[in-house]
C-alpha cells in the first residue's frame, strides 16, 4: 500500500524573532496521492511531494512581556497588592479595633463598679452617722447636755451635706435649725421623717427588700 511521504518544514530559531520560544513543530503526514504517468520510473513509484505546513510563531514569555506592562525587577522589587493582602490587613484592623473597643468597654465597666462601691460606702458612711446621733436623743431628755453629743451631731450634718440627696439634706437642715432656735415641735416633725427615712435608705443601699 502507498504512503504519502512526510517532511518538516520548521523554521529555524534564526528566522524567528529574538526573545521568542521556539516550539517544535510537529511532523505531518500527506494523504497518499495517484501518481501521475510522467512521475513513474523505472525503479518504482515516486510520490509527489506534499505542500509545506507553516508553523506559528510562538507567543512571547510572560516573564519577558508582562501583562501590567512592568518588568520582572520591578514586579519583585514594588509586588502588587492581591486579595490575600487585602483580607490579611482588613482582618489585622478589625482585630485591632475589636481588642481596642474590648479594652476601652472593660476599662468603662470597671470604673463604674469602682465608684459604685465607693459611692455605697460613703452613702452607708452618711446614713449610719445618724445612728448615734438618734440614740442619744431617744435615751436623754436634754441630749445637749451629753458629752459628744454635739460632736456626733456635726459630724452627721456634714456628711449628709457631702453624699445626700436633696430630701435628706433638707430634713437635716430643718432638724438642725428647730433645734437651734428652741423649736422643738418642729424638731420632732423633722426627726419623724428623717429616722425613717435613714432605716429605708440603708437597706436600700443593701439591696434588702425585706
Amino acid at each position: 500500500m502507498l504512503a504519502g511521504r512526510t517532511k518538516n518544514v520548521c523554521p529555524r530559531q534564526s528566522d524567528l524573532r529574538v526573545g521568542w520560544r521556539v516550539r517544535r513543530c510537529k511532523v505531518f503526514a500527506s494523504p497518499p496521492v495517484q501518481p501521475s504517468v510522467a512521475q513513474q520510473t523505472t525503479r518504482g513509484w515516486v510520490l509527489p511531494v506534499t505542500e509545506p505546513i507553516l508553523c506559528q510563531a510562538p507567543k512571547p514569555a510572560e516573564a519577558d512581556h508582562p501583562r501590567d506592562g512592568r518588568s520582572s525587577d520591578e514586579r519583585v522589587a514594588y509586588p502588587r497588592m492581591t486579595s490575600d493582602n487585602w483580607v490579611t490587613i482588613i482582618s489585622a484592623v478589625v482585630g485591632g479595633g475589636l481588642v481596642a473597643i474590648g479594652w476601652f468597654v472593660t476599662g468603662r465597666v470597671n470604673r463604674a463598679e469602682e465608684i459604685a462601691k465607693r459611692r455605697l460606702d460613703y452613702r452607708l458612711k452618711m446614713l449610719e452617722s445618724f445612728l448615734p446621733v438618734w440614740f442619744v436623743i431617744q435615751q436623754n431628755k436634754a441630749p445637749f447636755s451629753v458629752a459628744g453629743f454635739l460632736d456626733q451631731l456635726r459630724i452627721a450634718r456634714s456628711n449628709f451635706l457631702l453624699y445626700g440627696y436633696h430630701d435628706e439634706i433638707r430634713l437635716m437642715e430643718q432638724f438642725i435649725h428647730a433645734v437651734e432656735s428652741d423649736n422643738l415641735r418642729k424638731a420632732n416633725e423633722a426627726l419623724d421623717e428623717l429616722v425613717p427615712m435613714v432605716r429605708i435608705r440603708i437597706r436600700g443601699e443593701l439591696r434588702i427588700d425585706a
